[in-house]
């Protein structure tokens, strides 16, 4: 947990400082859709791995995969050092004197960047529900099989991967109104769905193919968030500050992510079945979207 907590911060500067503005959101979301790649890679060869040689030789291969990876990396970027980036103003040349207790003090006192923060405990809430519980509400709530409702997981995350580069694409085709925008109809779309899946799916029966093209607009509008909300924070926050931004950023996310579960599954516990539990919050995320976009106006 430690070690995967510095990519997010790291991989968003090393994109603020190389990617030109007008394509940033989408590198981000490119980015950004590398996690569920490799997370998909690693469920499906690791266990085969695991079986053929042993799990402590297939973590050690998995390892040396890492550390080349991050060789290579660090060797191709080290060569675009020059790359100078839009952000790299005066003020963030001045900004790169200044010590690690103001950093943090001027990144805190931001309003802009402590709503940006509140922004990601709301996507931190959305996303830790809907992984959390998903698969148990794919079985118990539609009565799928286990293997179906692991499927309709994989399905998810897929629409996932495919929504970081759309709704990248998208806010950088808005970029000159506003990308906050973009954060609202994230979090519209994605209350909209908890309440569809809360209202309509508990009382109107569907077949399990509709169930999975559902299932994949869920993941496109509900998990791509991540590289239009980090290129935002990095873009509020100057390319010198990027890095510390995002791991504030992010440390609010996981607050979310480790909030809304238990929260969303006493819900469910308390009346027998998830669609209190995907009402309530639907309504949460709406309001909460909706006072952020009022807030920046």
């Amino acid at each position: 947990g430690f070690g995967f907590s510095i990519i997010t911060p790291s991989a968003t500067k090393a994109v603020m400082i190389a990617t030109p503005k007008k394509k940033r959101a989408f590198s981000m979301g490119f980015t950004q859709s590398g996690f569920g790649l490799g997370g998909i890679l690693g469920a499906s060869v690791l266990p085969l791995l695991g079986e053929k040689l042993g799990w402590r030789l297939a973590i050690q291969i998995a390892a040396a995969f890492i550390l080349l990876t991050g060789l290579f990396v660090y060797r191709l970027y080290h060569e675009q050092k020059e790359i100078r980036s839009v952000l790299d103003t005066p003020e963030d040349q001045k900004g790169k004197k200044e010590s690690f207790k103001n950093h943090f003090r001027s990144i805190f006192m931001h309003k802009s960047l402590f709503r940006m923060c509140m922004m990601g405990l709301l996507f931190g809430i959305i996303e830790g529900a809907i992984l959390a519980h998903f698969v148990i509400f794919l079985s118990e709530d539609l009565k799928m099989s286990r293997i179906a409702a692991g499927l309709g997981l994989a399905i998810l995350h897929l629409g996932g991967m495919f929504g970081l580069l759309g709704w990248g694409a998208f806010s950088d085709r808005l970029i000159s109104i506003d990308r906050r925008l973009s954060l609202f109809l994230i979090g519209l779309s994605a209350g909209m769905m908890y309440l569809f899946f809360g209202l309509c799916l508990h009382y109107v029966a569907v077949s399990q193919t509709i169930i999975f093209i559902l299932t994949f607009l869920f993941g496109f509008l509900e998990l791509g968030w991540s590289g239009v909300y980090y290129t935002t924070v990095g873009e509020i926050a100057g390319s010198t500050k990027a890095g510390m931004s995002t791991g504030l950023a992010l440390f609010f996310t996981r607050i979310g992510m480790l909030v809304a579960p238990p929260i969303f599954g006493l819900i469910a516990d308390a009346n027998g079945y998830y669609m209190y539990s995907w009402v309530i919050f639907g309504f949460i995320i709406i309001a909460i979207s909706t006072l952020f976009l009022w807030k920046n106006e």
